[in-house]
């Protein structure tokens, strides 16, 4: 039903039957539950600040430990100044100067580089460079669902996914 009335506002009521069955729900139907967060380090690069910051934010709520770098220079820098590497990357494909590519081929150089996720708009096919994506630990295409988002990181945190050798 509708009832509106100048300077009073609208009011909508919905109005649905009750169910007459019941459903049953199937475990392997359920959504899965991501793994908890043990403090890992984590340095999320992406040179949008509202995707760098919601990323941050949902991992970081769930118990990791976030440093966040605008583009792949930042990364670098940030990587340099740490006292322990972070226990994971997660950058984006296509940024300005330093893309997400390079910043993980500058890293693996590195002794004891983390894994690296790649997270792009592009699709795997019509990344600007799809061969370097097959050296990532994984890869998150955007916009990805916070449970896509926690269940890639904690496989690859696991050790559930390996990156080819």
């Amino acid at each position: 039903t509708l009832d509106s009335a100048p300077g009073k506002g609208t009011t909508i009521a919905v109005h649905l039957p009750a169910a007459t069955k019941s459903v049953d729900v199937h475990v392997e139907d359920a959504i899965p539950v991501p793994p908890v967060a043990r403090g890992q380090k984590i340095l999320v690069v992406d040179d949008e600040d509202a995707v760098r910051r919601i990323t941050g934010r949902i991992l970081s709520r769930h118990g990791y430990e976030v440093v966040e770098a605008a583009g792949g220079e930042e990364a670098l820098a940030i990587y340099h100044g740490m006292e322990t590497a972070p226990d994971l990357v997660l950058t984006d494909v296509a940024m300005p100067r330093v893309s997400g590519i390079e910043l993980a081929s500058r890293l693996n150089d590195e002794p004891g580089s983390p894994p690296v996720i790649f997270m792009s708009g592009y699709s795997g096919k019509e990344a600007p460079d799809s061969a370097a994506l097959e050296t990532a630990a994984g890869f998150l295409q955007k916009p990805f669902a916070a449970s896509a988002l926690l269940s890639e990181v904690g496989d690859v945190l696991a050790g559930s996914v390996q990156a080819p050798v």
